[in-house]
């Protein structure tokens, strides 16, 4: 027996479902808290328990810390924020604009946890 993500059984051929892509219904002022899930789901499986080049994205403190290069957010500055502008240069996570536009907004209101 498969499992799927979720942790579900996955049986090929009975079920199909796609979860729509976190934050894509979201309005107003985001905070880390609704960010989380974003970041687990697009970022955790190399910056979760165990973080590549030292970014963990589970907490907000940890996140706040940065990585082996510095800071990766910029409170109030996206555009100088690191982990705008790797997930704009093509990592391997896949943000759509309206996820991206959601960040954007977390950082320049000075990231709020």
């Amino acid at each position: 027996m498969q499992l799927n993500a979720s942790g579900l059984a996955a049986v090929p051929g009975l079920y199909h479902f796609e979860a729509p892509p976190l934050l894509e219904d979201f309005t107003g002022d985001p905070t880390y808290t609704i960010l989380q899930p974003f970041f687990m789901q697009q970022c955790g499986a190399c910056h979760g328990p165990n973080p590549t080049k030292g970014l963990r994205l589970t907490e907000y403190a940890t996140l706040m810390a940065g990585s082996e290069s510095g800071p990766v957010v910029v409170p109030g500055s996206p555009d100088d924020s690191l982990i705008v502008q790797k997930l704009k240069g093509g990592h391997f996570a896949h943000s759509t604009d309206h996820q991206m536009e959601i960040l954007r907004q977390w950082i320049s209101n000075g990231v709020p946890e």
